[in-house]
């Protein structure tokens, strides 16, 4: 059942809790998703299913983690930012 398309646009994708998602396009561009519909499996996105953007500057990190309420992001040096 698909729920939503376009996502082959970020290069890195969060999973949070209660259906929030965050989208990091290759520019660095992050934007938010809650899939209102993730216990029926339903086509529907607060915010739209292109989502809200909530930031910029993302590219620049290895990785991006997701933690209870708060983003994670390491350095290519190394460093983890909060």
């Amino acid at each position: 059942m698909t729920v939503n398309s376009g996502w082959d646009i970020y290069s890195k994708v969060l999973c949070a809790f209660d259906g929030v998602m965050y989208g990091i396009k290759p520019n660095g561009d992050m934007h938010w998703f809650r899939h209102e519909g993730w216990r029926e499996g339903t086509n529907d996105w607060a915010g739209g299913p292109a989502g809200i953007k909530v930031g910029t500057g993302w590219q620049s990190y290895a990785t991006v983690l997701h933690g209870p309420g708060v983003i994670y992001a390491i350095t290519p040096n190394g460093d983890m930012r909060w």
